[in-house]
């Protein structure tokens, strides 16, 4: 099954990388500097930085972000989190609402005992609203994920998962907008799940700059064994456009 999966990923990657010639594009160039707080495996103060590139055209979208946490251990300087993505969305449809994607997890966790986690997948979505005030959509994706853990006495794994995914963006305020991104990672070999939720306040000073603060809730049924089941991080920060 793992192979058969694996082959359906390639293929999918593979068919929404068609190249569409029409329309302008938007981009959006974000960098993210805060400081955090964690709470689970790791309790204590860091500092993060996020890149976030995205180009938008009216058939298609690309996505990079890049992701990191580091905080001091012993008076050294000690990253203890990463997290990837690269994504290509190819909409489809009379209304160009529904939408096909290939996407690419990466990450790693010191604390949580996680050398690193990468994680293909490939699936549909459709967007509900897509208006300057208030966004929806709904997504599934069928991916593999493949886990190498730091202690000897959890195996490495890779298993199917299912990756249903709700997101949400509302204009509260004139200048304050609620982010919700909830992602679900259940097994289909077994009866662990994972589950991401992310959670942000974005508050705009200018039209390059925004203050953003964020919660980020990571939750694993099946941890290493010595590690916590939740992890916990808020995060305040400043977003800088350009």
């Amino acid at each position: 099954m793992k192979k058969v999966v694996v082959l359906l990923l390639l293929l999918g990657v593979a068919f929404t990388t068609e190249v569409r010639a029409e329309s302008d594009e938007e981009w959006v160039r974000r960098i993210t500097a805060g400081i955090s707080t964690s709470g689970g495996n790791t309790e204590q103060g860091s500092g993060n930085a996020e890149l976030f590139i995205n180009r938008k055209r009216e058939d298609d979208e690309a996505l990079f972000r890049w992701t990191a946490y580091a905080g001091t251990s012993d008076s050294k300087l000690d990253s203890k989190k990463f997290y990837g993505l690269l994504r290509y969305d190819n909409k489809f449809g009379e209304e160009r609402n529904w939408y096909q994607f290939g996407k690419f997890e990466g990450m790693q966790d010191v604390f949580a005992d996680i050398n690193y986690r990468l994680t293909p997948g490939y699936g549909v979505g459709r967007w509900f609203y897509d208006e300057d005030d208030y966004k929806l959509k709904t997504e599934i994706a069928i991916g593999y994920q493949y886990t190498d853990y730091r202690n000897p006495a959890k195996k490495d794994e890779g298993e199917v998962v299912l990756i249903p995914r709700l997101y949400l963006e509302k204009q509260l305020l004139e200048n304050l907008r609620l982010i919700e991104d909830l992602t679900l990672y259940p097994s289909l070999e077994g009866g662990a799940f994972r589950l991401r939720n992310e959670t942000s306040l974005v508050s705009k000073m200018s039209d390059q700059m925004s203050w953003k603060l964020t919660y980020v809730d990571d939750y694993n049924s099946d941890p290493s064994p010595g590690t916590k089941k939740n992890d916990y991080t808020i995060t305040a920060g400043v977003d800088y456009n350009f």
